[in-house]
């Protein structure tokens, strides 16, 4: 047994060790901790929504045998509009803000200016992001009946961005563009492509004119991937979803397995956090 451990210690722990101090995989660790708050303060209104304000049949409360009257339940309920909002405002928002949280530890970690960093991080989604919302005019038809003005509105859509496209499922796609935009960024920066300005110039001024160049390429290279996309009638992060996110969704109980056997395999050993 000690034998076996002392070859573990020695072939295992320095390669876990080397993973454990890959810089992208610290800069992934770190956003997703500093979100940590958002994620918790979303999911204690859903808590608050679900169970605390909710005693419609088959809640919490209905099973622990509380009956209310239906108008009572359903004053309670319009309650929830409060938690709707919190939760819009915080676990609804999270791919929109891994994308700034990423990009900004990319560009601590490479010591340039990590604010414009992250912001470009958060313009890039946007970019990324269809901005037009399809309109459902079906309402409209009445007995069967499509009028000529109706029929034509049926495929419109208006400018707009949908919020699902903010919520949990496009984390990996804001990923994918955190880490993009930090290391094109930071290239950009680093070669000194940048516009520089005179020495009495307010640093702030400064700092605005050299995002310029840096900002006007990666937007360049991003809106020329939008349209392509776009014009072949998809867009990146339905693609992500297709192509990344859903295989590793299939994937998720052999993956979690594995994460839970090396976690406890590894802190055993002292290699943790």
């Amino acid at each position: 047994m000690n034998k076996l451990i002392a070859v573990l210690e020695e072939k295992v722990v320095p390669v876990a060790m080397k993973i454990g101090n890959n810089a992208y995989l610290n800069a992934i660790k770190n956003a997703f901790l500093r979100l940590m708050p958002l994620s918790l303060i979303g999911a204690m209104f859903i808590l608050i929504n679900n169970v605390f304000l909710n005693f419609g049949e088959g809640t919490f409360f209905y099973q622990m045998g509380i009956r209310l009257s239906e108008d009572t339940v359903k004053s309670i309920a319009q309650f929830q509009s409060i938690g709707n909002a919190a939760i819009n405002g915080t676990i609804g928002i999270m791919s929109l803000m891994i994308p700034y949280m990423l990009a900004s530890e990319i560009g601590k970690k490479n010591n340039v200016d990590e604010g414009a960093t992250g912001l470009m991080g958060i313009v890039s989604f946007i970019t990324l992001t269809p901005a037009a919302i399809g309109i459902d005019y079906t309402s409209l038809i009445k007995d069967g009946v499509i009028t000529i003005d109706v029929a034509s509105k049926l495929t419109q859509s208006v400018g707009g961005f949908s919020t699902s496209f903010f919520g949990g499922q496009n984390v990996i796609s804001g990923m994918l563009i955190g880490l993009f935009v930090g290391e094109l960024y930071s290239f950009i920066v680093k070669r000194g492509w940048v516009i520089k300005m005179p020495a009495n110039v307010p640093p702030a001024v400064s700092r605005s004119f050299s995002s310029l160049i840096p900002g006007f390429i990666i937007l360049t290279i991003l809106g020329s991937l939008s349209t392509i996309l776009s014009r072949n009638g998809m867009n990146f992060h339905d693609l992500i979803i297709k192509f990344i996110a859903t295989p590793l969704t299939n994937a998720g109980g052999l993956v979690g397995a594995v994460y839970v056997f090396f976690s406890a395999f590894l802190w055993f050993f002292g290699v943790h956090g």
